[in-house]
């Protein structure tokens, strides 16, 4: 899965296109996510891969 994501950043760089590339380093329980798992978050908020579970998307979208 990994190897899939880096391919998609790849292209998404060569094409200019923005994404944020996301890595989990330390989970807590209770979490679905593993640390190492990673994904690929679009302009248009699409997520490609696995850093968590249901809420993942809402909390990636809030403003920082």
């Amino acid at each position: 899965m990994r190897g899939e994501i880096l391919r998609l950043a790849a292209k998404l760089a060569e094409r200019g296109e923005p994404f944020a590339l996301a890595t989990v380093v330390r989970r807590e329980a209770p979490s679905s996510a593993q640390s190492g798992d990673t994904a690929i978050v679009t302009a248009d908020v699409a997520f490609h891969g696995r850093v968590g579970g249901r809420w993942t998307p809402r909390a990636s979208s809030a403003p920082a």
